[in-house]
């Protein structure tokens, strides 16, 4: 309800003074895009986000990195689809680099997040020119969702397939 997006509104500005414009920006953007936020995190679950139930983010911000990833995901998202192709790599780059570093603490939870950011970073590279960092993007990828396709097939081969063809795109 209108609240808690106040309240996480504040809690993320409370958060992120000083880390930088475009983590700002990413501030700035949650109101606008925090709707598709909160439709996709119940799509899939609580246990989306890395935890079950509510968390009060102010009191354990560790427990904010995961949601603010996902906004960074979407910022990206919402950026190259409005021709700003520079500041979506710079935002999907930084939910990559908290991926990752949530990915160490937590492989189960953390690590296909981390592939599907991998992807949609190589992507985003390709389209702007940077055929080096795309090809280490998606091989990052196509490396985590082979080994989560080997535990899981069913839930990361789709996944792993389409890494497979944009690795074959990039590789031109």
């Amino acid at each position: 309800d209108r609240v808690q997006v106040d309240d996480l509104a504040q809690a993320v500005t409370a958060e992120l003074e000083g880390v930088g414009h475009l983590a700002q920006a990413a501030v700035a953007g949650v109101e606008r895009v925090f709707p598709p936020v909160v439709d996709r995190g119940r799509a899939v679950g609580d246990d989306h986000l890395g935890h079950a139930g509510p968390v009060d983010d102010r009191a354990d911000p560790i427990a904010f990195e995961p949601k603010l990833a996902m906004s960074l995901n979407d910022l990206s998202l919402r950026l190259n689809d409005s021709g700003d192709s520079a500041n979506a790599v710079r935002a999907i780059e930084e939910a990559v680099e908290i991926y990752r570093r949530l990915a160490q603490t937590k492989p189960a939870t953390f690590e296909p997040h981390l592939a599907m950011n991998l992807h949609d970073l190589s992507g985003l590279l390709y389209i702007i020119g940077d055929s080096n960092g795309a090809r280490h993007a998606i091989e990052s990828a196509v490396e985590i969702y082979r080994r989560l396709a080997q535990a899981q097939p069913t839930t990361f081969e789709p996944d792993l397939a389409l890494s497979l063809q944009l690795r074959k795109v990039i590789a031109g």
